[in-house]
């Protein structure tokens, strides 16, 4: 088997090997990634909802003499409550919850933070339900999918055109001197235009 055939095997073997070790260790990294991602964005929602509060007041949700506020989107993927509460204990956690909309039990990841505002109380939530997470996460694994094989791609074909540039003036040397060469005194024995260099440079590269 010729030398460059071993290398191309051992390269792409070795590649197979990242590639399943990847998707192996992806799934988690994926999920984590988008929970990080919801947390993050369920802490947005509460900053700017807290904004529209000190700016305008509490009447923005909460009129009259009600005492609770909610609203759910139409798939019913995300939702805002606000509700006045005792004092006590300050609540600020984000954690998996179950509720029930329209005769219908959604689990959703929930922000809870409660504050002040003047002399009373109210717990703010904010939900996104756990399948649109999945479905971010599902489209992160997607992305990260293409972008391995992408890269699994071009180092593969990077190192080929480099492995083959390394063992350039072992080629020149059978193409010039021995594919003919039957016998030592049919060897060719005319100096080589290349470079004294090359083939020392080229052996440095590989170790040697």
């Amino acid at each position: 088997m010729k030398l460059s055939t071993k290398f191309t095997l051992f390269n792409g073997l070795s590649r197979v090997v990242i590639l399943l070790l990847l998707v192996v260790v992806l799934p988690p990294v994926m999920s984590r990634l988008a929970l990080v991602s919801t947390d993050n964005r369920l802490a947005q929602k509460k900053e700017k909802v807290l904004r529209l509060i000190r700016r305008n007041g509490i009447s923005t949700f909460i009129e009259g003499d009600q005492s609770s506020y909610g609203s759910y989107n139409l798939l019913k993927e995300e939702f805002i409550s606000l509700e006045e509460i005792p004092p006590g204990p300050r609540i600020d956690v984000i954690e998996d919850s179950k509720r029930a909309v329209e005769d219908e039990i959604v689990e959703y990841r929930v922000l809870s933070y409660s504050f002040a505002q003047g002399p009373k109380y109210y717990l703010l939530e904010i939900g996104r339900s756990t399948g649109s997470i999945d479905e971010t996460e599902r489209n992160f694994r997607t992305y990260a999918f293409y972008i391995l094989l992408a890269a699994v791609a071009l180092t593969t074909l990077a190192d080929l055109a480099f492995f083959r540039y390394l063992l350039e003036p072992f080629y020149v040397i059978i193409r010039q001197r021995l594919k003919n060469a039957h016998h030592p005194a049919a060897f060719n024995f005319t100096p080589s235009r290349r470079r004294p260099t090359t083939f020392a440079t080229s052996m440095r590269a590989c170790g040697k």
